[in-house]
Order: C-alpha cells, then sequence, then structure tokens
C-alpha cells in the first residue's frame, strides 16, 4: 500500500458525486489493501455523504485462515506447538495494531463474535503520509511466503 494509493482513493472519492444515480443510494468504496487478514477501504456515503471514512478490517480468528471456514486442531506434537505459538504472536501484533490505530483517533468496534475487528476514521483533510504509517498493517511470513 503506498501514499499514492490513499491520496487517488481519496480524490476519486472527493469527486463522486452524490447525485450520481450509480452511487446515490449505496454510496462508493474504493479498496486500497487486503491480504487475507487486513482490508483497508475508503467509503462515501450514504448516509453521511460529505465524509469520507477511512475504514480497517482486521481478521482475528486464531487457528483457522480468513479464506476458509475451517479450524485447525493443535495436537500434542512439536509442530502443532509451534504453529500455535506462532498464530499467538500474530494475533498479538494485530492486536497492538488495532491499539494502535485507536491511539491514532480511530473508532474500534468488534464484529462476528470477536473474529472481525474494525477500525473507523473520518478523514478531514488530504491523507498524509503519518496517516498511511499509522494504517500500515503488521507483515508477517510463513515458510517464506508473505500472508
Amino acid at each position: 500500500m503506498e501514499l499514492s494509493d490513499l491520496v487517488e482513493g481519496y480524490e476519486l472519492l472527493r469527486s463522486t458525486s452524490q447525485l450520481d444515480p450509480l452511487y446515490s443510494e449505496t454510496g462508493r468504496t474504493v479498496l486500497l489493501h487486503d491480504d487475507g487478514y487486513v482490508r483497508v477501504y475508503l467509503t462515501k456515503g450514504p448516509d453521511k455523504w460529505e465524509e469520507i471514512s477511512l475504514e480497517i478490517d482486521v481478521f482475528m480468528g486464531i487457528g483457522r485462515s480468513p479464506e476458509s471456514d475451517q479450524s485447525r486442531s493443535i495436537n500434542d506434537n512439536a509442530d502443532d506447538v509451534s504453529l500455535s505459538r506462532s498464530q499467538l504472536i500474530e494475533c498479538i501484533s494485530y492486536i497492538e495494531y488495532m491499539l494502535r490505530l485507536e491511539e491514532a483517533g480511530f473508532n474500534l468496534e468488534v464484529v462476528l463474535d470477536g473474529c472481525i475487528w474494525t477500525a473507523r476514521y473520518t478523514i478531514g483533510r488530504n491523507p498524509d503520509s503519518q496517516l498511511l504509517r499509522t494504517i500500515a498493517p503488521p507483515n508477517h511470513y510463513d515458510s517464506g511466503e508473505r500472508k
């Protein structure tokens, strides 16, 4: 996710008119980032058309990938125990991420039985690089691949 993506999405939404029949009833959303665990997007309307909100959804399901409905069982063997520890460390980093967002003025909400946390922030001016640094999600690596 780059600052230019944030600014470009913001400008696109700013130029969208409430009179546009395509968006007047539903509003409009621009997706900026989606890595399967964190989704960052900008929204405008329909309930508060004059505002552009920055919204971040964080999947917090330990032991389950966001793309799967299958929970992984944790057995007593060493591989499963280390996998469990890795998942707990990831969960802690996402909790710290949400706390960082809250400290920066985002409103937090927990949905879907605690599996998805949402942070919302109304952008009152053009987004800046500090905002981008605040919303940059944690990086995690599994078997050498980025999640």
